[in-house]
C-alpha cells in the first residue's frame, strides 16, 4: 500500500492503529504482563489458589470473571485505577496523532 494511501486513511479515521501495550509504557503506564501481575495480586488468597497468574490479559480476565460468576466490577474498579493516572509521558502519543495532519 502505497505511503498516500496509508496517511489518507488515517486522516479519514478509517484504520485502527495496533501498536500493542508497549506504546504506553512511556506514558507510565503498565505492559501487558505487569497489568496481569496487578490484576492477579488484587485477588483474594483463595482466588490466588484457584487462579495461576497468567500472562495471557484475555485469559486471565475470563478466569477472573467466570470465578466471580460473571461479575465485572472487579475488572472494572481494577482498571479504573491503573489507567486513571496522569500519563508521565504524552511525547510518543503526541508523534502519532500528527499522523491525522500529514499532508503529502
Amino acid at each position: 500500500m502505497a505511503r498516500e494511501r496509508v496517511f489518507e486513511l488515517i486522516r479519514n479515521e478509517e484504520v485502527v492503529l495496533f501498536i500493542g501495550a508497549g506504546m504506553s509504557i512511556s506514558a507510565g503506564y503498565p505492559s501487558g504482563a505487569k497489568l496481569a501481575e496487578i490484576l492477579h495480586e488484587g485477588l483474594t488468597d483463595e482466588l490466588k489458589n484457584d487462579i495461576p497468574l497468567n500472562y495471557d490479559l484475555s485469559k486471565l480476565t475470563e478466569e477472573i470473571c467466570n470465578m466471580k460468576g460473571g461479575n465485572k466490577n472487579y475488572l472494572f474498579s481494577s482498571l479504573k485505577k491503573v489507567f486513571q493516572k496522569t500519563p508521565t509521558s504524552t511525547e510518543t502519543h503526541q508523534l502519532l496523532a500528527r499522523f491525522s495532519s500529514v499532508s503529502i
